[in-house]
């Protein structure tokens, strides 16, 4: 006898925070990706959209729960491209509960309504399909409101154009997403920072710089000039070398990404942060912004551009919302510094196209 195929069909729910809620006077939107309807709704579906602090992607009937959850991680990606290309920010989550029940409670809820009660997950979740699942909710409030359609329409692009499996640089991408959600200026600054610094790491000597290093600590220990144990320190600190540093790396990222012309502003910055955390001199909160908004600005456009390695629609028109100041830009900065070093004025980029400034 032949085994029936499974009736069962899934649901995959993505759930991610905002800090600016989009300015949508609906209960839910319906849009398409990879092909899909897709409903977008807010984390109590009960408001309007507009009014909530949490949103929820849901997309419903997957033949299996792989299926699903495939799809639910690739709206996730998407969504964080999406949000860091628009300078939006999301908290995506890390498919962890923010509110659980008990499993008493969980059996209570369904003796007396017939329902399904779930955790409600920050992230991704998967389940079968049911009409009367429900979920604990969090209600906040917020006041800023943000335009829904570059995200929105970024989310459904992106996520038709990425590649199948593993999403490289999605450590950077959800660092970067937290700088942009993060409203301290020093804290942006170490999170936009680090994620390039995350680049770097990845970068590795060549063969043939491998071997000059073993090479020159061979003649280091065997030096006869300096006494042995001299002499093994030297080896010893060149071998250490045999890891590259952030500096090298970031300088090599940028040539393998085709960026070399944002050396200078990147090593200028990277300067800056270092005397700044160091204590070489005094600042001021107006210079943590500038140097915030900087390291913000850059960082984003460096790891967007090696994004576009998978998705190209990532590295594309990045001056709309990361645009990189000019040289003359950055002599004027200089020059509106008093005697004392402090800022007199702060430069700001272009306000996003349909933004007030």
């Amino acid at each position: 006898m032949e085994k029936q195929a499974s009736t069962v069909k899934y649901s995959a729910r993505f759930r991610f925070r905002v800090t600016k809620r989009l300015n949508l006077r609906e209960p839910r939107v319906v849009f398409k990706v990879a092909g899909r309807d897709v409903t977008l709704t807010g984390g109590d579906p009960s408001k309007l959209i507009y009014e909530n602090y949490w949103l929820v992607i849901l997309a419903k009937g997957f033949g299996t729960q792989g299926d699903a959850e495939e799809f639910a991680e690739r709206l996730k990606v998407a969504t964080a491209i999406s949000s860091l290309k628009f300078r939006y920010g999301v908290d995506v989550g890390d498919n962890r509960a923010t509110t659980s029940a008990s499993t008493w409670l969980k059996e209570q809820f369904s003796a007396n309504s017939g329902g399904v009660l779930r955790d409600n997950i920050h992230g991704v979740d998967v389940y079968a399909d049911d009409d009367n699942v429900r979920f604990l909710q969090i209600n906040a409030e917020a006041t800023v409101h943000a335009d829904p359609d570059p995200i929105i329409n970024g989310i459904a692009a992106i996520a038709d154009t990425l590649p199948s499996g593993e999403i490289a640089r999605l450590d950077e991408l959800l660092l970067l997403n937290a700088a942009l959600l993060n409203p301290e200026p020093l804290a942006k600054l170490v999170l936009a920072v680090s994620a390039v610094e995350m680049m770097a790491a990845n970068e590795r000597w060549t063969d043939g710089q491998r071997q000059l290093l073993a090479r020159l600590a061979e003649v280091a220990a065997s030096a006869q000039e300096l006494p042995i144990d001299e002499a093994a320190e030297v080896a010893d600190a060149i071998r250490r070398t045999f890891r590259i540093s952030v500096r090298q790396g970031g300088r090599r990222a940028l040539d393998r990404l085709g960026v070399h012309e944002f050396w200078d502003e990147w090593d200028k910055l990277y300067g800056d942060r270092s005397a700044l955390f160091h204590g070489a001199r005094r600042t001021t909160n107006a210079e943590h912004l500038a140097i915030a908004e900087r390291a913000l600005t850059l960082c984003a456009r460096i790891v967007l551009v090696g994004l576009g390695e998978q998705t190209p629609l990532a590295a594309q028109n990045l001056d709309a919302y990361y645009p990189i100041p000019h040289s003359e830009d950055r002599a004027m900065l200089a020059l509106i510094r008093d005697a004392s070093g402090n800022v007199t004025a702060e430069l700001r980029p272009p306000s996003p196209p349909g933004e007030p400034r």
